[in-house]
């Protein structure tokens, strides 16, 4: 909601124009075993590598600033590279209509080719938003009605990570500022049509709940809670019927300036109309203890022992009548995961960056023992890292470096999996 409030740019009371040219280049490898095959005899599996790299140059535009009680925000950015093109361009634009009351007006669209991966991507999105955004005189009280469309087509012939789809929503926010903390409510309606497999069409309602509340002098309460009922008319759309629910609990104890500490418990879960061995009902269960050093105001350190338990009840929810194997291959996805988190954050001047590295180990309840079963799934230990960066190097320059890697030591070695993904930019403002 804050993007339609006054800020610097208004302040100016003028627009202003940013240029910058950047270089980025990432690499991803994939590190896995694959099945090999003799006419029908299977003969092993293989270890395959499968690295690739990119460099992309881009250019982006942005146009900025205010007039009166309208505000303009548009950018532009290209980039081009051997194996990658793509141009995605956003406009917004707000209006003041009275002291409480502020409208806006936002478009993006995205285009892109990419034959990075031996397969040709070629799609174009479009998508477009208006919201009416009502604040109290005391800024204490807040709501915003809010629409959305938006559309994706790829090119024929080429790869389609994502379906042809329209989509349209409407919603309603609604926040509350106090003392002790904040609560923001949402609700949303969304229909989303696919015009190649109209059998698929599906209408969604969304509910959310974020909050944060000081309960009593030294304890916080924190939720985040999503929940979402899909319907498709179709009975054979058996994928998107059903309600699914994310909603997480934390309760935290501060103690002094530079420390707090406490728990979270959190539920996932998809429980579908019409369960089958392919779509079944699941439930994953997280719980933690949290300990958080905060050094100083923007940064923290923070460690995280962690329980994760994924179930699925009455095998999924399945038929009866279900044969034997499709019981066994969903009632296998069952697993207890013991892990650790460390994970820091650092906000200063000119920079910013956050890391967080995991490990630990997933016990599947059925861990498979036959290596040449396909199905099978074997107990493992895991460890993950993922980091970002961003730091401004002097005269217009900034370095943006990111990286995530995850690797898994099966008990049957044919299934350990390591991947890595490493991306580098450098941008100047000219």
């Amino acid at each position: 909601m804050s993007a339609c409030l006054p800020g610097a740019a208004r302040a100016q009371d003028s627009l202003r124009v940013i240029a910058e040219f950047g270089l980025t280049s990432d690499y991803t490898n994939q590190i896995y075993f694959e099945q090999t095959f003799d006419s029908t005899a299977v003969t092993g599996r293989l270890s395959v590598a499968d690295p690739r790299a990119r460099v992309v140059a881009e250019a982006i535009t942005r146009l900025f600033g205010a007039s009166g009680r309208w505000t303009l925000d548009a950018s532009n950015v290209f980039g081009v590279g051997p194996t990658v093109l793509r141009d995605a361009g956003r406009v917004a634009a707000g209006a003041a209509l009275s002291p409480a009351l502020k409208a806006r007006v936002e478009g993006e669209v995205d285009a892109r080719r990419d034959d990075t991966f031996d397969s040709r991507r070629e799609d174009r999105r479009a998508a477009g938003r208006t919201s009416l955004l009502w604040t109290s005189a005391d800024h204490a009280t807040g709501a915003r009605l809010f629409g959305r469309i938006e559309g994706l087509r790829s090119s024929a012939g080429t790869l389609a990570l994502f379906p042809d789809y329209d989509y349209k929503q409407v919603g309603l926010d609604l926040d509350r500022f106090g003392l002790a903390g904040h609560a923001t409510a949402s609700y949303a309606y969304g229909t989303r049509a696919f015009p190649d497999t109209s059998v698929r069409n599906y209408r969604e309602h969304t509910l959310a709940l974020d909050a944060r509340w000081q309960l009593a002098n030294p304890v916080r309460i924190e939720i985040d809670a999503l929940g979402e009922r899909r319907r498709a008319p179709r009975d054979s759309a058996l994928g998107d019927r059903f309600v699914s629910t994310d909603s997480e609990l934390r309760l935290l104890v501060t103690r002094g300036e530079h420390f707090e500490w406490g728990g979270l418990a959190r539920a996932r879960g998809q429980v579908y109309d019409a369960p089958t061995p392919t779509f079944f009902n699941a439930w994953i269960w997280r719980y933690a203890l949290i300990a958080r050093v905060i050094p100083e105001p923007l940064s923290r350190i923070e460690f995280r022992p962690e329980i994760e338990l994924l179930r699925t009840p009455r095998f999924g929810g399945v038929p009866a009548g279900t044969g034997a194997g499709d019981l066994a291959a969903v009632a296998n996805e069952e697993y207890d995961q013991l892990g650790l988190v460390a994970e820091a954050e650092r906000l200063g001047e000119g920079a910013w960056w956050w890391g967080t590295l995991s490990g630990g180990h997933r016990r599947y309840l059925d861990d498979g023992a036959d290596p040449s079963d396909l199905s099978a799934r074997s107990s493992f230990w895991y460890a993950e890292v993922s980091a970002y960066a961003e730091r401004r190097l002097g005269a217009g320059l900034r370095l943006r470096a990111s990286a995530d890697g995850r690797f898994e030591f099966h008990r049957a070695t044919t299934d350990n999996l390591a991947t890595l993904d490493l991306t580098l930019g450098l941008r100047v403002r000219l």
